[in-house]
This record gives structure tokens, sequence and C-alpha cells, in this order.
């Protein structure tokens, strides 16, 4: 079964798993999955005596669909994350223009309606926004103050087209907010997806390795099978760097 079926089968048992039962990710997903399918080869090897324990081959076959499922959830994830971090740095440059294009904009008018005293107070009142959300409906304000009263920006050779521009300015940085608000929630459902996916995984292969371990505890040969190479490794030189440091 490839992985995107196997995430279809087994997606809404993932999603039952309690947000409190996710465990963190600590080890890479390759080596994970890796490992996993290993196991899951030798398991049916192993068929038989693991069945007299009651580890069926049933739970072997679902152990290699959860392998797929987290690789599924691992793509999904980096695919999101990936389009995620375009959207931040579409609305990173807009939002920083748009943040200049307002404060010169407000230069512009204070200069242009600076004997017009209602229109000053409107334009104190958009300038005291300072929030990201405030910039662009200030540039929309801005954009309605100009087009409403015209003669005072013509007076000093300012090219009422440049409130066009404005008003494009504002309306493809708020695009560009949206977007990225989305695929910050979207994002965030698929690494949960993924975190998930990590937990099922893990808790099927430790529990596949527990029953190996008891099964295989006085068969050396056969018990390497059913412990993990990626923290034998890892425990091994710590305890060689461990024996190395100098003793005071």
């Amino acid at each position: 079964m490839d992985e995107e079926k196997a995430l279809e089968v087994l997606k809404p048992t993932i999603l039952a798993i309690p947000n409190d039962r996710v465990i963190a990710i600590t080890v890479p997903v390759n080596v994970l999955v890796r490992e996993t399918y290993d196991t899951v080869r030798c398991a049916r090897v192993d068929a038989d005596a693991l069945a007299t324990i009651n580890y069926t081959s049933e739970k072997t076959d679902n152990l290699e669909q959860r392998a797929g499922a987290y690789q599924e959830t691992e793509s999904l994830w980096l695919e999101e994350n990936h389009c995620a971090n375009n959207a931040e740095e579409d609305w990173a440059a807009l939002r920083e223009q748009a943040t200049e294009a307002k404060f010169d904009t407000i230069h512009t008018f204070k200069y242009a309606y600076r004997n017009v005293d209602n229109v000053m107070d409107a334009i104190s009142d958009i300038d005291d926004g300072s929030t990201h959300v405030d910039t662009l409906q200030d540039i929309s304000d801005l954009v309605v103050l100009g087009r409403k009263h015209p003669e005072p920006l013509q007076a000093i050779n300012y090219n009422l087209t440049k409130l066009d521009d404005l008003e494009k300015l504002g309306v493809d940085a708020s695009n560009a907010l949206a977007i990225a608000n989305e695929n910050r929630l979207s994002g965030s459902e698929a690494k949960l997806l993924r975190d998930k996916s990590y937990t099922y995984l893990k808790e099927g292969l430790d529990e596949l390795r527990a029953a190996g371990k008891y099964l295989f505890r006085k068969d050396e040969k056969k018990l390497k099978r059913y412990q993990s190479k990626y923290w034998k490794k890892r425990n091994d030189a710590y305890k060689k760097e461990a024996s190395e440091e100098p003793v005071n």
C-alpha cells in the first residue's frame, strides 16, 4: 500500500489521538521509517513465534501502514511549510513597502493640507495607527481622503495617479497577509497531523520491539533485530565521549 493510501485509511485514527498524547519527535523521519520497515521484515520472518504471545500478522501489517502514513504526513507538512515560507516572504516585502508608502503619503498630505483643519484632524487620526493591520486600513483611508480633497494635492503638483498605485499596494499587501495567515493555520494543522502520525508510528514500533525483546531475550542474534540501531549508536557515542572526558 502506498503512502497516500495508507494515510487515507489511518487518518481518522491518527486524528483521534489526543493532543496531550502526542510525543516529541526524537528520531529523524528517514531513520524511524527505515527502522520500522526493517523491524517489520524481521517480524514477518518471526511471525509464528510472535503469534505465540499474540503479536499477530495483522499488527505487523498495520505497523507498515503507519510508516507509510507517517511518510505522507511528513511530505504534506514540508509542502505546507514551503508554501508558508513563500507567503511569509511575500507579506514581509509588501508590508515593508506599505509601511514606507504610508508614511511618505502622510508627510505629503500634512504639507498639502496644512491649512485645512478638518483634513489635518483626519490625517492625525490615521497617523496614530501602529499595527500592520492599521497600516493597511490607513492606506485605504489615505486613498479615500486624497480622492475626496484633490485640489490641495494638485496645488503641490502631486500626481493623483499615485493614489491608484497606493490603493493597489494596499490591496496586494492585504491579500498577501490573508494568504500568510491562512498558511499559518493550515501549516499548524499539517504539523499536528504529522506529529500525531509520528506518535502513532512510534507507539506501534515500540510495541513490536517490546514483543521481540521479550520473546527473544535469550537469543542475542534475534534480539538485535528488535533494537534501535540509531539509539544504540547514539548511546555508544555518548558513553565513549563520557569515558574520554578528563578527570579533574
